[in-house]
């Protein structure tokens, strides 16, 4: 109709001049393009789906919704044809788009992957691989119309981390990746897929602390996530700072206390900020300290580090006056250095992860007793304990004599550990018999 065309296009150029709330572009968009949808696009039919393929998808979105369904759901994919490509890669399809099922029941899909792997393990490596791919297409990929699919697929990842089909160095990938692909370093520029006030990221990343249970009890990953957490709150204040935000459109005050909590549930003893001042320092003491110890294994990491800080500013600053002369390099010099830097990260990830582990405390060493050959036993005299050094020469053993006053701490501490050693297995002895005792009572 005439009338409603032109209120559809009073509401869209009131869209352009005013400021909303992403909710509200998407429904005026909607309602636009439903009604006068453009010329140019050609509309594709839908995909005709087999009856199987509608069995499959009707098994995993609709009957998984009930409760204590998955056995159920799992025994029907037990008995599905996997030879069959067609069949196989629709399956991982339905268990990889978990924004399909509700909210709610993103962890009883997470169990039946799980399950599934004692069957079809390559079938689930496909479903974690597409569940990555997926995150990081909501990086690249700035819509306000996919948030919902996001915090669907990051609940899905972390619900796949806590039935252990992703490792935590998977995890921080993903959450440093965040932090890092294409978002703003200084508040003067502005990213397009990370504007000043999206604050999805936040959202997606403190959801992920959130919905992961980290073992907070191995000191590697409590390490781990004490860097993490300093990364994460310079990248918070970053956009709580921002001059975007105003009176009337102030920073969500539910993400200032939601960023409290995560950050006091997985670093109980961290140490908050209180601005961007105070981050940015924490940050540096923290680099610092991962410098030092990197030096520490290997110094010719750090002055690859070194040197790549001092390019990067160099670039910076004398970015407007190098404009023409980059834009008539050769296309190979940027190639080799793309590839220079994949390279210089790869190696840089490699020395964080090591520099991280921690050494093994109070490793037990298995204990072997060796026999004396037969012309060394009869240098033993009887009385005074002697004991015989066995040492390698070459390819050859060798034994020397090694005589000791008896009153040797050697002794003692040898006595000691026998008597232990005595003791402990006597204990497993007498529980052993205890147990086999109340088996033959009950039976």
């Amino acid at each position: 109709h005439l009338s409603i065309k032109c209120y559809l296009e009073q509401m869209m150029r009131f869209k352009t001049r005013m400021v909303l709330d992403s909710r509200y572009v998407i429904l005026i968009e909607n309602a636009y393009y439903h009604i006068l949808p453009p010329e140019n696009t050609v509309l594709q039919p839908p995909v005709q789906l087999t009856p199987l393929q509608h069995y499959i998808s009707k098994t995993i979105y609709s009957d998984l919704m009930e409760p204590n369904s998955e056995m159920m759901v799992l025994n029907v994919l037990r008995c599905l044809d996997w030879e069959s490509e067609e069949t196989a890669a629709y399956t991982v399809q339905c268990l990889t788009r978990a924004f399909n099922i509700g909210y709610s029941r993103i962890r009883a899909l997470a169990s039946v992957v799980s399950m599934l792997t004692d069957y079809q393990e390559e079938a689930v490596c496909c479903v974690v691989d597409g569940v990555l791919e997926d995150v990081r297409l909501g990086m690249e990929v700035n819509k306000a119309s996919m948030n919902q699919r996001r915090v669907a697929m990051i609940k899905y990842l972390g619900e796949l981390y806590n039935y252990r089909l992703l490792d935590t160095s998977d995890i921080l990938r993903v959450l440093y990746s965040m932090l890092s692909f294409e978002t703003m370093q200084e508040q003067s520029k502005v990213v397009c897929v990370d504007p000043p006030t999206s604050v999805i990221r936040l959202h997606l990343i403190m959801l992920l602390l959130n919905t992961c249970v980290f073992p907070l009890s191995n000191q590697e990953i409590s390490n781990k996530l004490k860097y993490f957490c300093t990364y994460f709150q310079h990248y918070y204040w970053m956009k709580r700072s921002s001059p975007m935000w105003t009176e009337e459109r102030p920073f969500p005050t539910d993400f200032i206390y939601r960023f409290e909590d995560v950050i006091f549930s997985i670093c109980p003893d961290f140490t908050l900020a209180k601005d961007l001042e105070e981050a940015n320092n924490f940050v540096t003491n923290t680099n610092t300290k991962l410098y030092s110890e990197m030096a520490r294994i290997n110094p010719d990491y750090v002055e690859i580090l070194y040197e790549t800080d001092e390019e990067n500013d160099s670039e910076e600053a004398n970015k407007d006056e190098d404009v023409s002369k980059t834009n008539s390099e050769p296309q190979v010099k940027s190639e080799k250095k793309e590839e220079s830097e994949d390279d210089f990260i790869q190696e840089f990830n490699k020395m964080i992860t090591e520099s991280l582990k921690t050494p093994e405390i109070n490793k037990h060493k298995t204990k072997t007793e060796i026999s004396l050959p037969l012309g060394y036993k009869k240098l033993i005299t009887d009385g005074e304990p002697q004991f015989v050094l066995l040492f390698k020469k070459g390819n050859k053993q060798q034994y020397k004599p090694l005589k000791l006053p008896p009153d040797h701490e050697f002794f003692a501490g040898l006595k000691s550990g026998e008597e232990a050693i005595r003791k402990e297995n006597a204990k497993f002895k007498r529980l052993t018999l205890d147990i086999n005792e109340r088996l033959q009572d009950d039976s």
